[in-house]
């Protein structure tokens, strides 16, 4: 066979290989071979066995994923309080052990969060989420009268007619 040939079978093998009709061909002799093969115990046994490493495998990878993200996580909220409030992570550790690591409004083990002065930016406590949004809306009440005044009203209105009274039932 000349060069020429040569090169011509090569790339004519390369675009057959590459081809759709011969990938569909190539799953069709697969998927034959795989249910010929399926209903024997030899070939099963070896099918779990390597099903079940894989999967091991896969939930080892997934726990150290989630480990890395985890601490990633840790480091990037370190990283905020630090910023924001200027506590270190021994300092905001400190502040929970005082705290007995408890919300000292509602007093239940909750994830907590910094509590801290808008105005002079100085940190006040740890709050659990409820209280510390709770604590926010006061000051915003004790600040505007007018509020807390239409809040007061708005709760002693009547109720809507035509809706039944959830709390009789």
């Amino acid at each position: 066979m000349t060069d020429a040939q040569q090169r011509y079978q090569r790339n004519w093998k390369r675009r057959w290989r590459k081809s759709k009709r011969n990938r569909d061909h190539e799953r069709r002799l697969w998927r034959e071979w795989y249910f010929r093969q399926k209903g024997s115990k030899a070939f099963k046994a070896k099918r779990s066995k390597g099903i079940r490493r894989w999967r091991s495998k896969a939930s080892n990878k997934k726990r150290e994923r989630a480990a890395n993200a985890n601490r990633q996580s840790k480091k990037g909220y370190l990283y905020s309080i630090k910023r924001l409030y200027g506590l270190t992570a021994e300092a905001l550790l400190a502040l929970k052990q005082q705290q007995k690591f408890k919300c000292p409004l509602c007093d239940k083990r909750k994830p907590l969060h910094v509590d801290h002065d808008h105005s002079t930016g100085r940190v006040r406590g740890l709050l659990c989420g409820n209280c510390n949004r709770l604590l926010g809306f006061y000051e915003k009440i004790i600040d505007d009268r007018s509020l807390l005044r239409r809040v007061h009203k708005y709760l002693s209105r009547p109720t809507v007619l035509g809706q039944r009274d959830v709390r009789a039932t």
